[in-house]
C-alpha cells in the first residue's frame, strides 16, 4: 500500500506521510535541513576545513555572517553527534609559535 504523497517545494522533492502527515525531503534531520542555500554547503565546507574566518567565507559566498556562524555550529554539532572518540589513521602535529610581547 503507497502510504506517501509526493509534491515539489522550491525545486526540492518532498513527501507526506498519508498516515501521519508528516512532511519530510532529502534533508530532513540532517545539517542542512531547513536552510535557503544548500546550494552553498559543499564549498562552506571546504572553506572551514581550509580555515577561513567566519567573516571571509561570509563575503566569499555572500552570506550573513551570522548565517555562517549558524552553518558552523550545524556541522560542528554533527560531528559531535557522531560520538567519535579516537583518531585513527595518521595523525600530524606542527608546532606552533606565538610572539610574546
Amino acid at each position: 500500500m503507497n502510504t506517501l504523497f509526493s509534491y515539489k517545494y522550491r525545486s526540492r522533492q518532498c513527501y507526506l506521510c498519508k498516515n501521519c502527515g508528516m512532511t519530510f525531503n532529502d534533508a530532513t534531520a540532517t545539517p542542512i535541513a531547513g536552510t535557503r542555500y544548500p546550494d552553498k554547503w559543499k564549498k562552506y565546507f571546504e572553506y572551514m576545513v581550509q580555515g577561513l574566518t567566519l567573516p571571509k567565507i561570509a563575503k566569499k559566498l555572500d552570506i550573513h555572517i551570522s548565517t555562517a556562524f549558524y552553518w558552523r555550529h550545524k556541522i560542528l554539532n554533527a560531528i559531535r553527534s557522531l560520538d567519535v572518540r579516537k583518531l585513527q589513521g595518521i595523525v600530524e602535529s606542527d608546532e606552533t609559535f606565538f610572539l610574546s610581547r
